[in-house]
């Protein structure tokens, strides 16, 4: 009768320290799922901030900006970008850069050397491409694209473009401007020599060379 009893105790003790061990398990284990449900929060606010922040910076460029990934999946676009290339919306929430590029074409001076292009930088990769695109509107396009790194994998593509038709008209009057101002000075009689701030000679006209030798 005793040793039932001391086997009984023996066994209610065993099974109140088992629950005892599932318990104090459970709430390690309660306390771990809090604290990464927290963790998990906390990135996601963080992820949030990053991707607003990202997005306004995109959006207060003047640059028309276009993201791909590398298998050339849109996956991301500012408003400056379908505003320069007047793309329609839906042409864009395709997914591809195919179609998008097949539209911009039909405002590209040289469709063929375009898409050509686009294709050659999809092959090769390279880190970054400069290109100057002419519209058949009379503008012209600076187009840069940079590959995205994380770690040593390419994940992608940025490409920006910047409208630098006004740019290129001033450098063309300039070059006619100096250009004319050097034909005016070449063909009067007088001698002209003209010097920059360290009195380093610039210009001189046949006349002054004939006096000075």
């Amino acid at each position: 009768m005793q040793r039932n009893e001391s086997k009984e105790k023996l066994l209610h003790s065993a099974a109140l320290k088992t629950t005892n061990k599932v318990l104090v398990a459970r709430r390690r284990a309660e306390q771990e799922l809090l604290e990464a449900k927290q963790e998990l929060e906390r990135k996601t606010k963080e992820l949030a901030h990053s991707l607003a922040m990202m997005r306004a910076t995109l959006e207060s460029t003047t640059d028309g900006i276009l993201v791909t990934d590398y298998d050339g999946q849109v996956t991301d676009f500012n408003q400056q970008f379908v505003e320069m290339w007047r793309l329609p919306p839906e042409v864009l929430r395709a997914g591809s850069h195919q179609r998008p590029r097949d539209v911009a074409s039909l405002q590209v001076a040289d469709p063929g050397s375009f898409l050509a292009r686009i294709e050659q930088i999809y092959q090769e990769r390279p880190p970054e491409t400069h290109d100057l695109i002419e519209l058949t509107d009379g503008r012209v396009i600076e187009r840069i694209s940079k590959t995205q790194r994380i770690g040593d994998r390419n994940v992608g593509r940025v490409w920006s473009f910047r409208d630098i038709s006004q740019r290129i008209r001033v450098e063309a009057k300039l070059r006619q401007q100096t250009q004319w101002f050097s034909v005016t000075l070449g063909s009067i009689g007088d001698a002209v020599i003209t010097v920059d701030n360290d009195c380093r000679v610039t210009f001189l006209n046949p006349v002054a060379e004939g006096l000075s030798g």
